[in-house]
Formats: structure tokens, sequence, C-alpha cells
């Protein structure tokens, strides 16, 4: 029995380093080759972008071990039913495409015929049962069972996923089909797993350190998958996911290998955020934990977590200094395609004290209705957040006895509207007022301000980031400790 943590830790072993370039491969109508086939019916059919010398670097995405063409007539009955492999798929000189004749049942009388393309079918094994997927196919299965079959994703220590040759399937529309010879039209295959890769860079203008750790893909992956690409199949089970995942290329703070993964489909973005990579982010002395979902979506979050074969999820985060902000765009691109790329900076904030230049944390108790009285012996911060704009936020304070208020630019009380703390040109006005007198018991409190980031965790702010606010105390870039003081007497009645 395989033991779990086992296959977490192999499941996405680093296995690919480099940009796929080549594209997917497609059948066309060429001549059939140079063979004897007088007096039978054959198919001609010309496999394009592939390779099938069995790659040195571990890079199986082109290549081409077997591929097995099966046919239905009209009746559903098995019109042809071929693997080919070794020297039945002979490269075309100077190109980059195998040719192929396959020959029909002898017994075929012409008519409309449905074929199914199905490369690198050994090492796959028929979900909920013992049967390899050789074994299925070779048996001329029914063409609605074939249609059904349902693949096994359970990688093991000898099978991790893009190690060894990647399934790939096709389905042609209905072919009229004459007894002798016959060409087919243009068909494309399509890998069965789709690739997950992350990459942390720095901007340009970006000259200081910056080091990345603790890097995982944390959620679930599905147990099978459809043979076919019908972005149907949500009949899988969930397996957990948590694995470490190494840097495979120094001159970057982070690159991940390419994950192979299956397609996990039937999702949206409210029953299914569990999969995501998590990672920290050391610069400039600080240090901020992130968590980013995988999928397609816009600047504010992700609009759907299926994940599709044949596509390359490439997630770029660009680090241009905690002085800017965050902003994510989601995309994703055909397995072939290398322009994937999402970018997030720190948000834009400006915090300065309501007593100018004042940055004293000190607050006093005062027993009075006044609340202009309240508020001048209260803390008192002046903050904004041009960047993201439109974007929510919250004020949160530990510790102490102590109540906050939070008023727009034009000094409104909006304390109990949260729904208008939103991002955006024009500052708010937070205050920190004590809610009980000076004692020896009085703690401090430490104020804190979140928006959301792109994972849909709560990202604390740099509201201290010049360390004004108790500069002398081990400030925190993150936080403001407010004191609570004695009452002056000169303030008291």
């Amino acid at each position: 029995m395989i033991n779990k943590h086992s296959i977490y830790n192999w499941l996405f072993f680093p296995l690919l380093a480099s940009l796929l370039a080549g594209s997917a491969a497609s059948c066309i109508n060429d001549p059939a080759m140079e063979e004897d086939t007088s007096g039978k019916s054959t198919l001609s059919i010309t496999v394009r972008g592939v390779t099938t010398t069995a790659p040195t670097d571990g890079d199986y995405d082109e290549y081409i071990k077997t591929l097995r063409v099966i046919g239905y007539d009209a009746d559903g009955k098995v019109v042809c039913n071929q693997m080919h492999q070794g020297a039945e798929l002979p490269l075309v000189t100077g190109e980059d495409e195998i040719q192929i004749n396959q020959l029909l049942e002898e017994s075929f009388q012409g008519g409309t015929c449905t074929f199914y393309f199905i490369a690198n079918e050994e090492g796959y094994s028929v979900y909920g049962s013992t049967t390899s997927l050789s074994n299925f196919l070779a048996t001329n299965p029914d063409k609605t069972a074939l249609e059904q079959c349902i693949v096994s994703f359970a990688p093991t220590a000898e099978k991790v996923p893009g190690s060894y040759p990647i399934l790939m399937t096709a389905s042609s529309s209905s072919q009229y089909l004459k007894p002798g010879d016959n060409q087919m039209g243009k068909v494309y295959l399509i890998r069965s797993l789709a690739k997950i890769q992350l990459k942390v860079l720095k901007g340009e203008k970006y000259t200081g350190d910056l080091a990345v750790s603790g890097v995982k893909l944390h959620g679930t992956y599905p147990d099978s998958f459809s043979l076919w690409n019908t972005q149907q199949y949500t009949g899988y089970q969930s397996v957990p996911i948590d694995a470490q995942l190494n840097n495979v290329d120094n001159t970057t703070p982070f690159t991940s290998s390419a994950l192979y993964f299956p397609e996990k489909l039937g999702k949206t973005a409210n029953t299914d955020t569990d999969l995501k990579f998590i990672f920290s982010l050391a610069a400039g002395g600080v240090t901020n934990n992130y968590e980013i979902g995988i999928g397609a979506g816009d600047e504010n979050q992700v609009t759907d977590y299926n994940i599709y074969r044949n596509h390359w999820y490439v997630t770029t985060a660009t680090f241009l200094g905690w002085q800017n902000l965050i902003n994510i765009n989601y995309s994703v691109a055909d397995w072939t395609q290398k322009d994937i790329d999402l970018e997030y900076n720190y948000p834009t904030t400006v915090c300065s004290p309501v007593k100018e230049n004042n940055y004293s944390t000190e607050v006093y108790y005062v027993n009075t209705t006044d609340l202009s009285t309240k508020l001048t012996a209260a803390f008192g911060l002046e903050f904004s957040m041009t960047a993201p704009a439109n974007q929510k936020w919250t004020v949160t304070l530990d510790g102490g006895n102590y109540d906050i208020m939070v008023f727009d630019y034009l000094k409104n009380d909006i304390t109990n509207a949260p729904e208008k703390w939103i991002s955006g040109e024009q500052p708010f006005y937070i205050y920190v007022i004590p809610n009980q007198p000076y004692s020896a018991d009085s703690g401090d409190g430490i104020l804190r301000i979140s928006t959301l980031t792109w994972g849909g965790e709560n990202d604390l702010l740099l509201i201290n980031e010049e360390m004004n606010f108790n500069f002398s105390d081990n400030p925190s870039q993150t936080e403001i400790r407010i004191q609570q003081i004695e009452e002056p007497s000169s303030s008291q009645p």
C-alpha cells in the first residue's frame, strides 16, 4: 500500500525548468505513406508538432510513444483498432510530424465513421478497476463504453506525473469514408493534464534583497479524469495536497518546477477555493505571508477555479517594493503559450497623525459627552489607500479599553457603516478613544489596518512604514501601539 505522505512529497517532483515551445499535435490531409495497401481500405493520418525520440531531459510534453486509432461505423461496429508504435510511427524527414496509414477492416464497405485517437496509453489504468487502459482499449470496447471511460490519477513513486509519456486524446467528427484510400481532416491531440507553475520575480527598479520561503501547493487534486476532453466529468474524489515546492532557477527569487495536474472541473469561486500557492516574502526587514488561488479571474478575485486540461497556469508575482499596490490579474493560456503573467505590488497607503507632526500615541480618558473634547484626548490617524482603489479595508484594535471611531474626509461619522470603508483618493480619520479611566491595569492597544489579498485573507497594511510611531520602542511597520496615560490635571474639572 502506498504511503499517502510519500505520494504528496513526490507528486509534484520538479519535472520541467524550461517553457514549452511546441504546439498542440494535429492531424491534417497529407499523402499516404509508401506502403502496399492495394485492395484494402486505408486512412492516412498525419500528427504534427510531436517527436518519437524519447527525451533525455525529462520533457515528455511532445513525446509520442504509442498512438492508437479506434474507428466505429454508423452502427457502432469497430472498423479499426490498432496501436502504432516504434517503426510504425515514422518521423517525416526534416519535420516534427509523423505519418501513419491506418488499415480498416476487410469487411468495411464504406459509410459514415467516427474515429478516436489515444496517444501514450501505457502506464494508465481504468478508474475503479484493476484493468490497465491498454487492456481495456485492446478489447474493442463498444463506443459508449469508450466515450465514458474514466482514467485513474494515482501516482506512485515510479509514476511521477510528467516523468513518463503524457496521455493525449482526440476524436473526430463523423467522416464519410469510401472503400479504398481515404485522408483524415485536421485532428488535434489534447494532453489530458494541465500544468501549474509559480514564479516570484523582482521588478527592474527594486534593487534590494528579496527572500521567498515556505512555498507550498496546498489544497486537493482529483483522483480521476475523463479519457476525453468533455469538460463535464466531476465524479472524482478529492485527495489532499500539501506539497513543498523548491526553487529550480537560482537566477530568480523563486521559480517552481512545472507541476503536472489532472483537470479539476465543475467548481466555482464559491465552492472550491482550496487550491492555492502559499509562500512568505521578506524584503527590507518586513515579512508577509501570502496565499493565492489558482484559476482564471480579474484583478479582484478568482472567478473560475476550474483547472482545464492542456492549459498552463503560470502565476508570476513581481515584487516592486512595499510602497506600491497589490494588483492581481488572472490569466490562463493554452499549454503552448508562454505569456501568462500575474503581478502584485503592495497597497499604496498614506498614514500621518491628525495632530500635525505629533507622532505621540499617548491618550487619556475624559469623562464627558462632548465628542470634540474626547477626540482631542484621543489618538488620531489620517489614513488613505489610493491603490488599489474601491477596495474594502478594515481597522482593528487589540488590547486595552478603547473605542474606535472612523470619519470620512468630510468628517462624517461612518464608524457604524463599514461598507463605506472603501479605498480611494480621499482620506479617512481614525480615532482611538479610551472608554475607561486610567488604572495600573490599563493595557496598551495595538492598532492595525488590513485589506483583502487576492487569496481572500486579511493582509496587514504598512500604517507605520517610516516607523515614526513608537519610534524608540521597537516599532512595527504594520502596527501602532496606543498607550493610555493619566488624564492631565489641567484637563480635569
